[in-house]
């Protein structure tokens, strides 16, 4: 096994981050507007991603989760995030589904559903596993 040094290891970090030069989008630094206009990028990207765990509570059909970024972008960054159901044999409902809603600079709220809503029965417990990369 290699083990690379602080030194080697910041110079494989940065010259991964330099490969992301261009983004599309309607806004040149609010990330999160939609568009087909082509920018090249001025500065490194901030990309941060994490886990949250969340239950969707018997008799409910979804959840919300608030996320706070480690740190705050200067503009709303783009989030990706996926649900995904723990125990899945013991309570089984469907698969889930998630909404990202009100992404801000310092965080956003997302949602797991459940997928089969006309049953509630049982509580699921879910995580959500985030992405989110944008301007610093």
């Amino acid at each position: 096994v290699d083990f690379y040094t602080a030194a080697q290891y910041n110079n494989l970090w940065s010259d991964l981050v330099n490969v992301f030069l261009k983004r599309q989008g309607g806004n040149a630094s609010d990330w999160s507007t939609p568009g087909v206009n082509n920018y090249t990028l001025t500065a490194t990207p901030l990309i941060q991603a994490g886990v949250k765990a969340i239950t969707v509570g018997a008799g409910n059909k979804a959840a919300s989760a608030a996320i706070t970024f480690p740190t705050a972008y200067s503009q709303p960054p783009l989030v990706w995030a996926t649900c995904q159901m723990l125990n899945w044999s013991a309570i089984w409902d469907g698969p889930v589904a998630n909404v990202i809603d009100d992404a801000t600079a310092s965080g956003v709220t997302l949602q797991c559903q459940r997928a089969n809503t006309a049953s509630t029965a049982g509580a699921q417990n879910q995580e959500i596993t985030w992405l989110a990369i944008g301007p610093l």
